[in-house]
């Protein structure tokens, strides 16, 4: 117990330098930053005494390979396992209602993340540069997908978002370069600056009658890209939409009086094709 600053059933600091820790079943509340920098934590079991983990509580524990969260737990909170290395998986419980912003950022060795039917948010950042993340299930009870929520997840193939979610914030999925399909639900009504940034294996994209705006840059890059329908409710296409998508070569307009950046297909076999609209 020498090893746990405890104050308030409140978590302050741990100060030992044990591999496996377990905390006491008498803490409610991890307090912020109170793991920082434990750089031989291994493993932790926190008790299901435990309701809320806070900002940074395991950042920069680079040794840390699992950690079991009680669903007690009802939120995530902001970079909670920012720049946790050795992160393999983690098992969101059901009583988590939101990941924070950046809160496993950076987790190159994430590979699995399972999110319950309870979290209605990911927030910014909440899985930026998890590189080896390469399968994610987001429930149907998701509204919004926050800004770089999984940017540069670069093993990342496949995602499926339910129809819950309303908005693809900017760079949702910017430099996910190895996500081969997306299916964007009839609920998302705008496609975020730099989504799709860079997704150089996106084959193909469904994008649904809602969507009334594509933002800049959206789908820059997606140079497997060959044909594409933007649907009639669709009104405006952002600059650089899909520049540089060198294999674009038929696109289609559902709404012969949607605006059209000039630069929006800058550099594609189509740009001929769709001046006619600018």
């Amino acid at each position: 117990m020498n090893d746990f600053f405890i104050k308030d059933n409140i978590l302050i600091k741990y100060q030992g330098t044990e591999k496996n820790v377990i905390v006491p079943n008498t803490v409610t509340e991890i307090g912020k930053s109170a793991f920082r920098g434990c750089t031989s934590l291994e493993n932790v079991n926190i008790p299901n005494s435990v309701t809320e983990i806070g900002e940074s509580a395991f950042d920069c524990c680079t040794s840390l390979e699992s950690i079991d969260i009680p669903n007690s737990v009802t939120k995530i909170g902001k970079s909670t396992f920012d720049c946790c290395l050795s992160l393999k998986s983690v098992d969101v419980p059901n009583s988590v209602t939101e990941i924070g912003e950046y809160a496993f950022w950076g987790c190159t060795s994430l590979e699995n993340v399972n999110i319950p039917n309870s979290v209605t948010k990911i927030g910014e950042s909440a899985f930026w540069y998890c590189a080896s993340l390469k399968n994610v299930i987001i429930p149907d009870t998701v509204t919004e997908i926050g800004e770089s929520a999984f940017w540069n997840c670069a093993s990342l193939k496949n995602v499926n978002i339910p129809n819950s979610v309303t908005k693809i914030g900017a760079s949702a999925f910017d430099s996910c370069t190895f996500l081969e399909s997306i299916d964007i639900p009839n609920s998302v009504t705008e496609i975020g600056e730099y989504a799709f940034w860079n997704c150089a294996s996106l084959k193909n994209v469904n994008i649904p009658n809602s969507v009334t705006r594509i933002g800049k840059s959206a789908f820059w890059g997606c140079v497997s890209f060959k044909s594409i329908n933007i649907p009639n409710s669709v009104t405006e296409i952002g600059e650089y939409a899909f520049l540089g998508c060198t294999s674009l070569e038929d696109v289609m307009f559902g709404n012969p009086n949607v605006e059209i950046h000039k630069n929006s297909f800058e550099g594609c076999p189509c740009e001929e094709k769709t001046k006619k609209y600018v």
